[in-house]
């Protein structure tokens, strides 16, 4: 899981803040979902950010990204998907050969077992905002996490 989850989210109130918004440290609600995970649905009236790494001493994050309140099946299960969406974990992990050994995925896995392999394996980590804050500080919270973890894999 992240290391230090108060000094992220107290920085981040801080960007925020900087930024216009006026928020305090009970405005992002965090969630950890250590491997192995069971995904759930995302909570009525929230949108979230999520972060997958790999629960190893270095840490690795894999991706960061953020889904709407109207965006369940992104939260829920397109990332376990590789046929899902344009851009998801599973499809990140199968396309980059050269970080599958890295992350100890085998040239065995293809798109009808991955999805598996990511809920065994990763870590999953959910910072969740009230819907009525909008969709800019739910962007501004992506791009603030991106910047400070520096995911693997983006796009």
């Amino acid at each position: 899981m992240l290391s230090n989850i108060e000094k992220l989210l107290d920085d981040f109130v801080k960007v925020a803040n900087i930024s216009g918004f006026d928020i305090d440290y009970k405005t992002v609600v965090y969630e950890a979902w250590p491997a192995p995970h069971k995904p759930k649905s995302l909570p009525v009236n929230k949108q979230a950010v999520y972060v997958f790494s790999m629960p190893t001493s270095t840490k690795k994050v894999l991706k960061v990204g953020k889904v709407g309140s109207k965006s369940n099946a992104r939260f829920l299960s397109q990332h376990y998907n590789p046929n899902s969406s344009k851009s998801n974990l599973s499809s990140s992990i199968l396309k980059h050969s050269e970080m599958r050994l890295e992350l100890g995925v085998g040239d065995d896995f293809d798109t009808l077992n991955i999805g598996s392999w990511v809920k065994e394996n990763v870590d999953r980590e959910n910072f969740y905002i009230e819907s009525q804050h909008g969709k800019l500080l739910l962007s501004l919270l992506e791009i603030f996490l991106q910047c400070r973890l520096k995911p693997i894999f983006e796009g």
